[in-house]
């Protein structure tokens, strides 16, 4: 199972995608479109220029954190892992809730690493 955040490269910007593949199968979704000018390349992802970019940037980490939750438990199903991964309330994402989840998931990390 694979997810990523590949890009289509448009003349004035980039369509930012979420794109599920296992075994051959692949599902993906659209999730934005972003400027050239507002789009970093190497990081695959949107500038703080972008003018939703308070409204994209949570929407974006919880879906990487989805993502990992999801490879970790060992998902192969492509059409699971998409309703899971978009069986969400986007607009009810904020700051604080990223935040929280990220400190869970770092200190899971650490833990992780210090059984090691």
């Amino acid at each position: 199972m694979s997810l990523s955040l590949p890009v289509k490269n448009l003349l004035k910007g980039f369509l930012m995608v979420v794109e599920i593949a296992h075994q051959n199968k692949r599902k993906s979704k659209t999730i934005a479109f972003c400027a050239a000018n507002h789009f970093i390349r190497g990081e695959k992802m949107i500038s703080s220029k972008h003018p939703d970019y308070d409204v994209l940037d949570p929407i974006i980490m919880e879906l990487k954190i989805r993502a990992r939750k999801l490879i970790l438990s060992g998902v192969t199903y492509v059409e699971k892992t998409y309703q899971d991964m978009f069986a969400m309330d986007f607009s009810q994402i904020g700051f604080l809730d990223y935040a929280n989840k990220l400190i869970v998931e770092m200190k899971s990390v650490a833990e992780n690493v210090e059984n090691l």
